[in-house]
């Protein structure tokens, strides 16, 4: 890893449950078992889409993934669900954080 520190390890004190999408499928869509993944920061953060018809929420929470401390180190795709202290979140996108190599640093996650 470059010269570049991680997201310090005190800062990472959550854990959420991943479920990776796979398909839709005529019976509804279909998600990977279950993954904990320790040491990543979750943090509100509501976010608007505004047009002259509608408001829409575009993400309610964002979730730190860091290279270095979080286990395990997941890309996550989008429609997969995250769930965080009971609540259950869609993943809205993925936005890949790169510092001077050709490896993500983190990942900051939008879910709503």
């Amino acid at each position: 890893m470059s010269g570049i520190r991680p997201i310090p390890k005190r800062l990472l004190i959550h854990s959420v449950e991943y479920e990776e999408y796979i398909q839709d499928d005529r019976w509804g869509d279909s998600f990977a078992p279950p993954v904990t993944i320790e040491f990543v920061r979750m943090e509100p953060a509501t976010a608007m889409n505004r047009n002259t018809t509608r408001e829409e929420v575009v993400a309610q929470h964002v979730l730190f993934i860091d290279r270095v401390f979080s286990k395990p180190f997941v890309q996550m795709k989008e429609k997969s669900k995250v769930t965080f202290q009971g609540k259950e979140y869609e993943v809205h996108k993925v936005n890949v954080h790169y510092t001077f190599g050709p490896d993500p640093h983190h990942y900051e996650v939008e879910l709503v």
